[in-house]
């Protein structure tokens, strides 16, 4: 992570129809230390759906992160949508180089897992196997502003490489609890819909 920005966190995503917000509701550790946690609750239409957990382990060159996502979006007394994300990716030097993910889309079973090659990614999913010739692949990690300098991301619920591209939307400010924090915003927008993106100026 560059060492002028520091993550705060996602504001808008797209995982679901409507507007669904990521706010965050709980942060340990420090961006100096080893291991970093970041907890976020998903709204949909300013409506709690569920939450969106990052967890990044520093070791050297290498980072291992954790994520997790469950989201249920109920009508009335039933259970209209249901999601379920587990993802474990490895990074070293600032490149994907292990996933592992398990998601349950409202019933749909999805599996990606890849590895960094010598001559690429090699990469299976619930549709086969493949190899991305690309010697660094990024998913949508963002936790790490590094993504704001790719055109294509992994997405790590079908193993499909996205185009996106990045706008800066200039100084904002995000409230964290009673606290406002001085941040830049960024949109990535992709075919399906736009994630807005905020990051804090590092002290």
């Amino acid at each position: 992570m560059p060492s002028s920005l520091a993550w705060i966190g996602i504001v808008t995503a797209i995982w679901l129809a409507g507007s669904v917000c990521a706010s965050p509701a709980a942060h340990t550790g420090s961006f100096a230390g080893e291991e970093q946690r970041w907890r976020f609750r998903v709204l949909l239409d300013e409506r709690e759906i569920g939450y969106h957990d990052f967890s990044v382990r520093r070791e050297g060159a290498s980072e291992q992160v954790e994520i997790r996502a469950q989201f249920d979006v109920r009508f009335l007394f039933i259970n209209a949508y249901r999601y379920r994300h587990e993802n474990t990716e490895v990074w070293r030097h600032g490149c994907l180089a292990h996933i592992d993910s398990q998601t349950d889309d409202n019933g749909e079973r999805l599996q990606v897992l890849g590895a960094a090659a010598d001559n690429g990614f090699s990469l299976t999913t619930s549709g086969g196997s493949s190899l991305l010739e690309n010697d660094c692949i990024r998913t949508f990690s963002y936790w790490n502003a590094d993504l704001l300098q790719e055109r294509r991301l992994l997405n790590s619920q079908t193993g499909e490489l996205v185009d996106v591209r990045v706008e800066e939307r200039g100084a904002d400010t995000v409230r964290f609890g009673a606290t406002e924090i001085p941040a830049r915003r960024y949109t990535l927008i992709l075919e399906e819909g736009a994630i807005d993106l905020w990051y804090a100026q590092a002290d």
